[in-house]
């Protein structure tokens, strides 16, 4: 459903769930985004929410922009083996969790260790939102964990067969 609403911290939110940024130097979104906030009125179309979530989808890659911008050097490669139930899995917990939060998790450093298994349960652990820990956010990780451990098969068959060609 396309609604304006403020999330658990009281942070504006529009469309599928982006978070409106404000008071950020570099990305203060309030102006750009005004007549969508809570009381501004203006309705969001079908169309103008896909564009922002696709917008979205890319900035919470892994390897996209937002997280670059903060990874602080902890970037996953351009041809790291993810599966695709793993990659979506991070998209959806960063969409959640935010950029920052992936860095800080420990996720990216697990997978840059080749340890998917942390990963998975690394996945499990942030279910808190202003340090309070919330029961549809547990439900939620361990939903993200099961469907990025879907994937843990496949990427050790694909990991198996590429180290052996090398």
């Amino acid at each position: 459903e396309i609604k304006n609403y403020k999330d658990a911290k009281g942070n504006p939110t529009i469309g599928y769930g982006h978070l409106i940024v404000g008071g950020v130097p570099y990305r203060d979104e309030r102006k750009r985004w005004e007549d969508y906030l809570v009381g501004g009125g203006k309705k969001m179309s079908e169309s103008e929410a896909d564009d922002l979530f696709e917008e979205d989808l890319i900035n919470h890659s892994p390897k996209g922009p937002s997280y670059k911008k903060h990874s602080k050097g902890k970037d996953l490669p351009d041809d790291f083996l993810l599966t695709q139930n793993m990659f979506d899995a991070i998209i959806h917990w960063t969409f959640n969790a935010g950029v920052i939060n992936l860095r800080r998790s420990g996720i990216i450093d697990a997978l840059l260790e080749k340890d998917y298994i942390k990963a998975g349960r690394l996945i499990k652990i942030k279910n808190t939102t202003a340090g309070k820990a919330k029961v549809d956010l547990t439900s939620r990780r361990k939903k993200e964990s099961a469907f990025f451990m879907s994937g843990y098969k496949e990427a050790m068959e694909k990991l198996k067969s590429s180290q052996s060609f090398s």
